[in-house]
């Protein structure tokens, strides 16, 4: 348990413009011109549709069974059909890894959701403390920001209890 806590607690320094580039970055100075191509929504848009996203993985949750077992020392996670049709060929052919995606029995997206909503407060800090790009970015990616904070206590939470040594997320 104090493990967990000293996570939730390094957690919130992550720098979330940083790593969501598909977004937003320090060295572009702007917003991702395909991003800008999205429609953008209000920040009470962005809760309420975190929060749907949240129900529909807990109604998963309940009532799909999960394997919980990851024995290999390698993930490969991919959230698109390209990635994981482009890459598969490639890390198959490694020995010892794992290739999942964000809907696989391996991943519980609702862990990813409930271990993100602790961090609510603080995403609105920043987009009320955010300037330009930074600020208008949220309007387009608020929850991918989000669900950084409970993707990477997923995976530090993987590496504290299973083999895997490399996680590698495209």
């Amino acid at each position: 348990m104090k493990e967990l806590i000293i996570l939730f607690w390094q957690a919130r320094l992550l720098d979330i413009f940083e790593l969501n580039y598909v977004a937003s970055n320090e060295k572009m100075g702007t917003i991702n011109k395909p991003i800008r191509t999205l429609k953008k929504k209000r920040i009470c848009f962005h809760i309420i549709s975190f929060l749907a996203s949240f129900c529909k993985q807990l109604i998963k949750y309940v009532f799909i069974k999960k394997e919980t077992g990851i024995n290999e020392e390698i993930l490969v996670f991919f959230t698109t059909t390209n990635q994981n049709r482009a890459l598969t060929p490639i890390f198959e052919k490694l020995p010892n890894t794992r290739i999942i995606s964000e809907t696989s029995k391996y991943v519980p997206l609702f862990n990813v959701y409930l271990f993100t909503i602790p961090y609510i407060p603080l995403m609105l800090y920043h987009f009320y403390q955010s300037k330009g790009y930074k600020r208008e970015s949220f309007y387009y990616f608020f929850d991918g920001y989000l669900c950084v904070y409970g993707y990477y206590l997923l995976f530090r939470l993987l590496f504290l209890k299973s083999k895997i040594k490399i996680i590698l997320r495209t």
